[in-house]
């Protein structure tokens, strides 16, 4: 009778760090995946809302379970059985919401499984804080944290920064807008752990491990021109007559 309540209880210990590691792994691709089109949506007007799509999500999510081991063995039906039905991708957040069988190694309480429900919920990267200035004698104009200028329209080129996820070994081959080349961030380089994905921006020199770093999150606040203090123009607003 010992013999096989200790078998059914190693059994259940095995099974749980099991599922931890499946948990782990489809959050981990979760987050990636959500990270990556948040940056997309950084873009511009069409492109950034095919980039930020459900469809988008679904394929770049399946794109980071590949080839993960603990995925492919345990998950009924490996990555494709990963069920996105009821993430959206709506307004300024991505939700992802993902749900999937983990196979026991034998039938436990009945069961030949168990379903897991896991959900990552990503703001789209837009970089944007401001509040709506409702005084007609005020004129409004637009910083960033460590900006020494303001901008006169928050489309200016100055704030829509563009950024892009790339390969580690292609970024080589990349050029920013002036045709530079681009070298290691030295805020976020303790994050490289065998990354292969970087980012960078057409406005910058420098590549990224996190989205976070901040050499590319750039927070954009609204106030009114008698506040910016020492602050100049920005001469591209300037410039383009904005």
């Amino acid at each position: 009778m010992i013999l096989p309540l200790l078998a059914c209880f190693f059994v259940s210990i095995l099974f749980f760090f099991r599922v931890l590691q499946v948990e782990l792994q489809v959050e981990r691709a979760m987050v990636d995946a959500g990270q990556t089109l948040a940056a997309y949506a950084a873009g511009d007007g069409k492109s950034a809302g095919r980039a930020v799509s459900l469809t988008a999500l679904k394929l770049e999510v399946m794109k980071e379970l590949a080839g993960r081991e603990e995925t492919a063995r345990y998950v009924t039906g490996g990555a494709a059985g990963v069920s996105l039905l009821d993430s959206k991708v709506e307004g300024d957040f991505i939700d992802i919401r993902a749900s999937f069988l983990v196979e026991a190694p034998v039938r436990l309480f009945g069961r030949q499984g168990l379903k897991i429900e896991r959900r990552v919920c990503c703001r789209k990267w837009t970089g944007w804080s401001g509040e709506n200035g409702n005084g007609e004698d005020e004129i409004w104009v637009y910083i960033t944290e460590t900006g020494t200028v303001y901008h006169r329209s928050r489309e200016c080129s100055h704030l829509r920064l563009s950024v892009t996820a790339v390969n580690k070994n292609r970024v080589g081959d990349k050029r920013n807008e002036n045709g530079g080349r681009y070298r290691e961030c030295e805020r976020c380089r303790e994050k490289n752990r065998g990354q292969t994905k970087v980012y960078i921006t057409s406005q910058g020199d420098r590549y990224h491990y996190d989205l976070q770093c901040s050499g590319i999150k750039r927070t954009i606040s609204m106030i009114k021109l008698s506040e910016v203090g020492g602050r100049s123009p920005c001469s591209r607003c300037a410039a383009e007559g904005t």
